[in-house]
C-alpha cells in the first residue's frame, strides 16, 4: 500500500511535468520513413555485424553470462529483501 501511494505520487508529478512541455510538431513523412528504414536495417543486421567481429559460438555463450553477472547484484538484493520479510527467520 505504501509503495502504491509512492508510485501514484511519482506518476502525478511526472504527469504535471509532461503537461508543461510544449507539443512537438510532426516530422515530415519522408523523415519518418528514413528513420524507420534505418532502425529496421540496424535491428535486422545487428547480429550479423556482431558475428563479423566475434565468433558466433563465443557470442552465444558470453551474452547470457554477461547478463547474469550484470543482474546478479539486483537478484541478490531482491532475495535478501524477500528473506527479511519472513518474520520467523529473524534476519536483519
Amino acid at each position: 500500500m505504501i509503495i502504491e501511494v509512492f508510485i501514484n505520487i511519482v506518476m502525478f508529478f511526472i504527469d504535471i511535468i509532461i503537461k508543461f512541455i510544449p507539443t512537438i510538431p510532426n516530422l515530415p513523412e519522408s523523415m519518418i520513413n528514413g528513420i524507420n528504414s534505418f532502425i529496421n536495417l540496424v535491428i535486422s543486421n545487428g547480429a550479423n555485424i556482431l558475428f563479423i567481429l566475434f565468433r558466433k559460438e563465443s557470442v552465444l555463450i558470453t551474452i547470457p553470462i554477461i547478463i547474469f553477472i550484470m543482474s546478479a547484484e539486483y537478484i541478490y538484493k531482491f532475495i535478501l529483501w524477500i528473506i527479511r520479510k519472513i518474520p520467523f527467520l529473524n534476519i536483519k
